[in-house]
């Protein structure tokens, strides 16, 4: 099935992954005036064909999270969710946890030292679109791309 998704994602279906240059660019963004802690939001994974993965709802938490990665992060609560994803960390029907750094958002599954999955990209008023990534020791991967909308203020 093909995915109905915003023109924006044309250019990161192109693959490659978000530069260090396009996050520090994010994170010195404001964080827009629409994000609350408590919202629920419904993420699209995309492959790189553009092809539909999974899904999920969550909820975005104040509540500390474990994560092996530095920064702050906090706990995704996962309402539902579909699909598998692509990895080989495999990010659906893992703990969740996000950091958010001006209009950079990363949400992933980061419990698992040296084995992670995540979707990394920009927050704004409407939504939030970017790549789907894996990492590991020496390994960075593009799966593909995702957006998210918030469904619940």
């Amino acid at each position: 099935m093909r995915a109905a998704i915003p023109i924006v994602l044309g250019a990161l279906l192109a693959g490659g992954s978000v530069s260090e240059q396009q996050y520090a660019s994010w994170a010195a963004k404001p964080t827009p005036k629409s994000w609350r802690l408590g919202q629920t939001w419904a993420f699209v994974l995309l492959d790189k064909k553009g092809e539909i993965l999974g899904s999920m709802t969550v909820r975005f938490t104040d509540q500390k999270a474990v994560s092996c990665l530095a920064g702050n992060w906090s706990r995704v609560e996962t309402i539902r969710q579909r699909g598998a994803g692509a990895g080989p960390f495999s990010l659906l029907g893992r703990p969740l946890s996000y950091s958010l750094e001006g209009s950079a958002l990363t949400v992933g599954a980061n419990d698992v030292c040296d084995g992670y999955e995540e979707l990394v990209g920009e927050l704004k008023d409407n939504g939030v679109t970017g790549q789907y990534i894996a990492l590991s020791i020496g390994m960075r991967e593009s799966l593909g791309s995702f957006y998210g909308i918030p469904i619940e203020n």
